[in-house]
């Protein structure tokens, strides 16, 4: 029967590999609780003390991690490249989303930072509210700083001062029959009177000779 060789190691993490031990040998790393050997296929396998399996490795199903992993080299996750993904996640701010804002062109355009501004000459009268009233205008009579709103056939006339029912084409006679109507001596227009005389004060008494008044 062949003879049982042990070869022993106490340094931590230690693994043999398959140029270190024959088939029917044995290794062992006492630190770390792990035995070791070579398969018919030229291959290194290993126990381990089911203690430090309890103690130091997560069960195949739940369990709980702590501490940080390091990885030698690049690593992958279910796909996933942890080093590229990791260094991605560590350049994304505290509670950030994967929201990017879209540039819009057109009437509205907007940029990255969110600022959304409507383009000049960009609102067609099509697009602005309807009027709620017929015969208004779109105006203001509340002062500076104040919203448009629709404006009344009064309230445009006190803006620019002028009497319901005003024209500017009055023909002669109609000036003449306006004026008729507030003639009177109470008016400060009389027409009977001339330079604020009645006729009567501009009339001339003719006598004959004998004293007889002839008009």
């Amino acid at each position: 029967m062949a003879k049982l060789l042990l070869k022993k190691s106490s340094v931590d993490g230690r693994a043999v590999d398959s140029s270190g031990i024959d088939y029917g040998e044995l290794a062992i790393n006492y630190r770390n609780g792990r035995l070791f050997y070579k398969d018919n296929l030229n291959n290194i396998d290993n126990f381990i003390d089911s203690d430090l399996i309890n103690a130091k490795y997560l069960a195949l199903a739940g369990g709980t991690l702590t501490g940080n992993i390091a990885f030698s080299s690049t690593q992958t996750v279910d796909g996933r490249d942890l080093s590229a993904d990791g260094t991605k996640l560590d350049g994304i701010a505290s509670s950030a989303n994967n929201y990017s804002h879209p540039n819009h062109s057109g009437d509205v355009t907007s940029s990255g930072d969110g600022a959304t501004t409507i383009a000049a000459d960009a609102v067609t009268y099509a697009k602005i509210q309807n009027v709620s009233g017929n015969n208004v205008i779109l105006g203001n009579d509340d002062g500076a700083g104040s919203a448009i709103q629709e404006l009344t056939a009064a309230n445009v006339r006190a803006l620019i001062n002028v009497e319901d029912g005003a024209t500017a084409d009055q023909t002669a006679a109609q000036i003449l029959t306006a004026i008729k109507t507030v003639d009177g001596a109470a008016s400060g227009l009389d027409a009977d009177l001339l330079d604020g005389q009645h006729g009567s004060h501009y009339r001339i008494n003719i006598y004959d000779a004998s004293g007889t008044l002839l008009n």
